[in-house]
């Protein structure tokens, strides 16, 4: 059976089970949001935010998890007293993003008007609003690509206010790199004006069931269409992000529709995940989450295609490779060096694996107790500090980052699963209303986490005491500042190049000139370590490059290589 007008088949698919309507397209549609436990937390954030007099919230989350889907659902929900400023693109200068700002709200200004003569209308129409009993928000996504100038500029603008009360709340929806991006000494003023801040995470393996069974049940699907083995199937390949596993499900039906079944089994689910994906997914950790939008445009023809040619489920049967994961303590003078595993002998193509609770299924491990965030770690910061430099090989200092010259402390704010990628021991401050705050070093993070001297919390232990604030040690290139764009020209580009490219594709006349074909080279590395594949090269970047070009270190999965000599490390470390 031949399919010639992928379109059709779209439609015949949606035919086949009854729907009126694709049950998993990936539009930010509110209509389809599921309310978890974490999105229903996010929301009341959002109205507590909104309800406030003036300022900024902040709602995170990494690709996918459903943050400008909750927006618009907000909106939704929000009174015709409140006006609405949606800015989708904040790639834009601060007279640009100004000029939004007054378009979305109706403002009239001249064609080439300066910023001060965009701002005088815009204060006159918030204090009319003001005097009305309207309020005023502006939200801003994907505020991860927006400039610290204008950041400060949009600061200037919650300075708008009368006696009483701020004219303007901002709502700033963001990927995790906005929480670096304000952790910038530059940014403190507006990061003490945040009121409100969450950061949203995937579904849960009990809630996945739910999600898919709602969304069906919204497109006038009729049954269990879904098996059991394929929904826990498509838990392990996205990890509850639920825009892949819209992408899966939208792709899985397609497939079952072509074999005739009615039914979706755990063997299309994979051959779903592949197309969609990419052929090396091997567990949620290894999907590259940031670039799932640059995969939706597959060839349904090419798909129908491929599920007449495959195998059988056993020719792209995931495997999880052997991480040597342990909750025991292991010491920094431990060494223990990862195997390749079969199917990835080529290096170039072989996928970092980051440690998760899933990959320690079927693991006989012993249970560790458990201790108090609160109860154990350091009084002090340095002391802290100087535990952390004992897990270099290369640094000799004692608990103060002053004393440190090629290499830096970095400061960050994330989650743990941002930590669990860096894979570097950390420092972390958790604090209590009722206690004096204390300093713990994470030198191990699988579904335990364990501090320096061998001690264990969990995770969700930690998570109450602590704010997303951790400190690692990088080595920043010379005469590297914050990224390297596109076009850019510099020193480390040839290293960088070195790492990426095969040397027949290296042109030695321009090593050090960031071209297409390096950027396409990072931009894959980038998709396969789970960040956003933007081109540009930041600290994470070169901290992920780094591990893998230099194990000399104690890492989070507890995985040290001594066997490369101290002249093969390319990069020490150092995203934007």
């Amino acid at each position: 059976m031949e399919y010639t007008q992928p379109v059709s088949l779209y439609n015949e698919y949606l035919d086949y089970f009854g729907f009126r309507e694709a049950p998993f397209s990936i539009a930010p549609n509110p209509d389809y949001l599921y309310m978890s436990d974490r999105h229903r937390e996010a929301l009341a954030h959002l109205l507590y935010g909104v309800n406030t007099d003036g300022g900024f919230v902040l709602i995170s989350g990494e690709v996918g998890t459903g943050k400008t889907t909750l927006c618009r659902h907000l909106v939704n929900q929000l009174p015709d007293t409140i006006n609405i400023a949606f800015v989708l693109n904040p790639r834009v200068s601060a007279a640009e993003l100004l000029a939004t700002i007054c378009d979305e709200l109706g403002v009239s200004y001249l064609g080439d008007a300066s910023i001060k003569q965009m701002l005088d209308p815009l204060n006159h129409f918030l204090l009319e609003a003001n005097e009305a009993g309207r309020k005023t928000v502006v939200i801003i996504d994907e505020a991860q690509n927006m400039d610290r100038d204008v950041l400060e500029q949009l600061r200037l603008l919650t300075n708008l206010e009368t006696h009483q009360r701020k004219l303007l709340q901002v709502v700033l929806l963001g990927q995790p790199e906005l929480l670096d991006l304000l952790s910038q000494p530059s940014l403190r003023q507006l990061l003490q004006r945040v009121t409100a801040r969450y950061h949203l995470d995937g579904l849960n393996r009990d809630e996945l069931p739910e999600y898919v069974e709602h969304r069906l049940r919204l497109a006038g699907g009729r049954g269990q269409v879904f098996s059991t083995g394929s929904l826990q199937e498509i838990y392990r390949l996205t990890g509850g992000i639920p825009r892949l596993v819209n992408l899966i499900c939208d792709r899985a039906l397609l497939g079952t529709y072509v074999q005739e079944k009615l039914t979706v089994d755990t063997g299309t689910v994979r051959r779903a995940a592949t197309e969609v994906l990419g052929p090396k997914v091997r567990s949620p950790w290894l999907i590259p989450v940031a670039a799932v939008s640059s995969l939706v445009a597959i060839s349904l023809g090419a798909y129908a295609w491929s599920l007449t040619t495959f195998d059988g489920p056993e020719s792209i049967n995931p495997v999880l490779p052997d991480t040597n994961l342990s909750t025991t303590k292991t010491t920094v003078q431990t060494h223990q060096k990862e195997q390749p595993h079969p199917e990835n002998q080529d290096e170039s193509q072989s996928w970092v694996v980051i440690p998760s609770p899933t990959t320690l299924q079927g693991r006989p491990s012993p249970s560790p107790v458990l201790t108090d965030p609160m109860a154990t770690g350091y009084d002090r910061e340095n002391d802290a500090l100087s535990t952390l430099f004992s897990y270099s090989d290369t640094i000799s200092a004692t608990g103060n980052c002053n004393e440190l010259q090629a290499h830096d402390c970095l400061k960050m704010v994330g989650t743990l699963d941002q930590v669990r990628r860096l894979n570097r021991p950390v420092v972390v401050r958790v604090e209590h209303e009722d206690a004096d705050p204390r300093y713990l070093v994470i030198t191990g993070l699988t579904d335990t986490i364990e501090l320096s001297g061998g001690q264990f919390v969990g995770p969700d232990d930690l998570l109450r005491y602590w704010d997303g604030q951790f400190t690692l040690l990088w080595q920043p290139p010379a005469a590297f500042e914050r990224v390297i764009r596109p076009g850019d020209t510099h020193p480390t580009l040839a290293q960088v190049r070195a790492q990426l490219m095969d040397q027949d594709r290296i042109n030695v006349r321009d090593v050090t000139r960031y071209d297409a074909t390096l950027v396409a080279a990072v931009r894959r590395f980038q998709l396969r370590h789970g960040l956003k594949p933007d081109g540009l090269i930041g600290v994470q970047t070169l901290i992920l490059l780094a591990n893998q070009s230099d194990r000399r270190f104690h890492t989070l999965d507890h995985r040290l290589d001594s066997s490369l000599p101290a002249t093969q490390s390319v990069i020490q470390v150092g995203d934007s």
